[in-house]
């Protein structure tokens, strides 16, 4: 969990988990990831994903283009 280590986390990061996936379990691999941040106490999760579809899911989404960084927030 968060403060399993007796420090309190409220970011946890994933690279790419969701490669492998096919696109349904892409979409039920991110809804139990929003779960667990729910159950392990986390505020953010930073996510890196190369499939658009699950773009739709995230809370805002972060490009980095052209040595800028945009943040669009999803509604």
């Amino acid at each position: 969990s968060a403060t399993a280590s007796g420090r309190r986390f409220e970011v946890t990061y994933s690279d790419e988990k969701d490669g492998a996936l096919d696109p349904l379990k892409k979409r039920e691999f991110f809804a139990a990831k929003r779960k667990a941040m729910e159950l392990g106490g986390y505020r953010n999760e930073i996510c890196i994903t190369q499939t658009a579809e699950l773009t739709n899911m995230a809370d805002a989404v972060i490009t980095l283009e052209n040595g800028g960084i945009a943040v669009t927030p999803q509604s």
